[in-house]
């Protein structure tokens, strides 16, 4: 089998979900009239699991892994790092100026 972009991108979808719910599985879900604390992240990572696999089932149409470019890895160490951050700062400076930092 060829590892193809849409395997990784996929089981990383999979294994955050799953990560997202291990971490909100003792807060209360609710019901739907009543909604709790839990429930919306137990629904996005539902929805991160299913589109993980859905990505997994299609993987054939994607380029294989080793064939990837990586050209916009600096880009993207850059967003990461700024975004890191902007989370480490948010409570210190406070919403409105990490935000005007951050754009």
């Amino acid at each position: 089998m060829i590892l193809r972009a849409d395997h990784v991108a996929g089981g990383f979808f999979i294994a955050v979900g799953a990560l997202v719910f291990a971490l909100s599985g003792d807060l209360p879900t609710g019901s739907l009239s009543m909604p709790g604390s839990g429930f919306l992240p137990k629904i996005l990572a539902s929805l991160s699991i299913l589109f993980g696999i859905v990505l997994i089932l299609r993987a054939r149409e994607s380029r294989p892994f080793t064939e990837l470019e990586w050209q916009d890895g600096k880009h993207a160490a850059l967003v990461v790092g700024i975004t890191a951050a902007a989370i480490a700062l948010f409570e210190w400076l406070g919403f409105l100026i990490t935000m005007v930092l951050l754009m």
